[in-house]
């Protein structure tokens, strides 16, 4: 009998949240249409095109977003209806603990939880890059430029382009400088850098090299084009954020270290999307132990009480995690802590809930 319980809430979980988030990615769907038709129809793609490449990656990016709040709220909808119809007090009065009533949400919430997790760190990154790159090909324009860009990746060494265009992961006029104690070794020039994603090699285009020497002369070699390994690569450029999105989590960790290594001071801002990963990934265990026991007590206004605590509940989790945001990036405090101050806050009021919970 306990097995047929839970997987009658299982089965009415699925249905509820498949048909949640389905309206909502829908809604969202048609919203976006009606701002970016016009673009759409211009940019000469498709009808396949524009929903392969655009809209599909749409929908996995949408529905990462939202799944915890549309969980929550699935599991609200679901546990409130079991108790306005009496079910829950029918199972409690049948001798089932109420621990043992929040077994198969225990499941729902961590399978959830894996599978949101495997999205946020690898197929949301991936699904980004699709997109970004159609609308690269299609809608965003011909180029994307950036100009005047150093950078230090290694002691002592210097990487210079005039300018860059992210949509051909090329660089122009091209320059590396070699120096030690504060002397100009060697410098390497190239009219044109391309970089190739997949080897992770550069293409120099018109090389070539001078070194420095102690007596004031100069050694000049020209080299061509040539291929070559750096410590340079494409992401390290002051490329579209949007390329941030598009990392693995592996490659976003790699971006970091070089980040840290030169400086930067977008770090802050890296780590937390890193972090937020896998915290709002953690946050579904959280908010369905607070749901079952807010919807499962019987009470006058039913249903529309229960959704109207959780749409509060929603708004008041984003709040702190838009005030732990900025104290991470404003304020100095660790993005490691910060993205799971609104976790541990919920878990603190998931167990006050529960212990006042009808068992």
């Amino acid at each position: 009998m306990l097995k047929r319980i839970d997987w009658y809430i299982i089965r009415k979980f699925i249905t509820s949240f498949t048909f949640a988030i389905m309206a909502f990615v829908i809604i969202a769907v048609v919203i976006d249409i009606s701002e970016n038709i016009d673009r759409l129809v211009e940019s000469g793609a498709t009808v396949l095109e524009i929903i392969m490449g655009y809209y599909l990656p749409f929908c996995v990016f949408f529905g990462n977003l939202l799944s915890p709040f549309i969980i929550f709220l699935a599991v609200i909808w679901l546990t409130s209806i079991m108790s306005q119809r009496t079910e829950i007090v029918a199972i409690l009065s049948g001798g089932v603990s109420y621990n043992r009533l929040l077994r198969p949400f225990g499941v729902i919430a961590v399978f959830m939880t894996l599978s949101i997790l495997v999205a946020s760190h690898f197929l949301v990154p991936f699904s980004n890059r699709i997109q970004f790159n159609f609308e690269g090909q299609y809608t965003r324009g011909v180029h994307h430029y950036s100009y005047n860009l150093h950078r230090e990746l290694e002691p002592n060494k210097m990487y210079y382009f005039h300018h860059i265009d992210a949509r051909k992961s090329s660089g122009y006029h091209f320059a590396i400088e070699d120096w030690e104690n504060g002397s100009l070794k060697k410098k390497l020039f190239a009219s044109k850098a391309h970089f190739d994603s997949i080897t992770e090699q550069w293409q120099l285009f018109n090389t070539i090299e001078r070194t420095y020497y102690e007596n004031g002369r100069e050694q000049l070699k020209i080299l061509g084009d040539i291929d070559t390994t750096m410590a340079l690569t494409f992401y390290d450029l002051d490329a579209p954020s949007e390329l941030v999105f598009n990392m693995t989590t592996p490659e976003l960790t790699e971006h970091i270290k070089k980040e840290e290594r030169k400086g930067s001071g977008n770090v802050a801002a890296l780590k937390l999307e890193k972090y937020m990963r896998t915290s709002n990934a953690f946050s579904i265990l959280v908010l369905v132990f607070i749901a079952v026991p807010i919807a499962s007590r019987k009470k006058r206004g039913g249903l529309g009480l229960h959704i109207f605590l959780a749409i509060i509940l929603g708004i008041v989790y984003i709040f702190f995690s838009r005030m732990s945001s900025v104290a991470a990036t404003n304020v100095g405090l660790a993005p490691a802590i910060a993205v799971w101050i609104p976790n541990i806050l919920y878990l603190i009021l998931g167990i006050f809930i529960y212990r006042r919970a009808p068992k």
